[in-house]
């Protein structure tokens, strides 16, 4: 049984080679293995999402992304670490982004990264608020599905 769940928000903006994904329309799609997010080139918001339904994380997804909230560093694979933090000035943003016009003091923006051996990734850009939607999404529907 496959459960899914989309909801339209403004459209993708992409600036070298991060991926800004202000809120746009995005599906959520769970089944009882795996977690798949659409417009996620290189899965990184389902590799997040599924590391963060982990029992390790699940009762600590909401205060680790929380505006105030730490984000994670952690090891998802063998030799693959994943980032996702809150940029908190410009410096935080991936390198290409440095001079963009994000407001980084005034909005809560995300960065999500993963680098590994022979691993390569676009970094995601994207608002908090699109994130935790996502999460909550998350565990809405592996709720409806039984799964813990």
């Amino acid at each position: 049984m496959l459960l899914s769940f989309s909801k339209t928000l403004h459209p993708r903006i992409e600036i070298s080679e991060a991926t800004i994904l202000y809120s746009f329309m995005r599906t959520v799609v769970v089944d009882a293995e795996n977690i798949c997010i659409s417009n996620d080139p290189d899965n990184l918001l389902s590799d997040l999402l599924t590391l963060l339904s982990s029992d390790y994380y699940a009762n600590q997804a909401e205060d680790l992304f929380a505006p105030d909230g730490e984000g994670i560093d952690d090891i998802i694979y063998l030799d693959i670490n994943i980032y996702a933090y809150r940029a908190r000035q410009k410096e935080d943003l991936p390198e290409c982004m440095y001079y963009s016009s994000i407001d980084v003091i005034n909005s809560q923006i995300w960065v999500i990264s993963a680098v590994g051996l022979c691993y390569e990734a676009n970094p995601i850009v994207m608002l908090g608020e699109e994130l935790r939607y996502l999460l909550l999404e998350v565990k809405k529907l592996r709720s409806k599905l039984g799964i813990t």
